[in-house]
């Protein structure tokens, strides 16, 4: 792109060889630099771009017509001081944004203390209340009920109805009495049957 330098020294334009007067510059959507130029006749209301990627740019819709108007800089130099600063900006925010989220400290989840139900933290050595009806019913149901046991007529007896004790007679030998020379006897000949068979084996 050829440019010229302003009147005033204050930056450059590009070069044309359009009839109307380069009024500034703007960046075209196709990203090169266009100069901005007003017809004359009944399109003086507007405003057309000669791009050097394009060609001649004369969109006449509103919005794009505030868009020219709103991004027209007086200089090509005016333009690019425009465009930095506003990447400047960008990428503070960016970096800003990057620093909080590694510098910010995490945030503690607040944890909410459980709240217990007014019957459940009752003790051994407090009542229970009886405002909860259901609660009540569950602790009657719970409570031992001791009864005396009942017992039968006839399990009952009394002095009359035991008999009396027989008493042995003086004289009389116990039927399971065993005598002493008995059990001798029984175990010599335990003892010889043992001895046989030791002999025999």
């Amino acid at each position: 792109m050829n440019t010229v330098p302003l009147a005033n020294g204050d930056g450059t334009i590009p070069m044309r060889a359009s009839k109307n007067p380069v009024l500034g510059v703007f960046r075209h959507h196709c990203g090169e630099l266009a100069s901005v130029h007003q017809p004359k006749g009944k399109r003086s209301g507007t405003r057309y771009l000669i791009c050097d990627g394009c060609g001649t740019d004369q969109c006449g819709g509103t919005n794009y017509q505030a868009k020219i108007k709103a991004g027209t800089y007086h200089s090509i130099e005016a333009l690019q001081a425009a465009e930095n600063a506003v990447r400047t900006v960008k990428a503070d925010a960016e970096v800003k944004a990057v620093v909080e989220l590694v510098v910010k400290p995490e945030v503690e989840p607040v944890v909410e203390p459980l709240q217990a139900a007014p019957h459940a933290a009752q003790t051994v050595n407090q009542p229970i209340e009886n405002n909860d009806p259901i609660l009540s019913e569950k602790v009657t149901a719970l409570e031992p009920t001791t009864k005396p046991l009942q017992a039968a007529p006839s399990a009952v007896s009394t002095v009359k109805t035991i008999p009396d004790a027989v008493e042995p007679k003086p004289n009389a030998t116990p039927p399971n009495d065993v005598k002493p020379m008995r059990i001798g006897l029984a175990a010599i000949f335990g003892g010889l049957i043992g001895g046989l068979l030791a002999v025999v084996a």
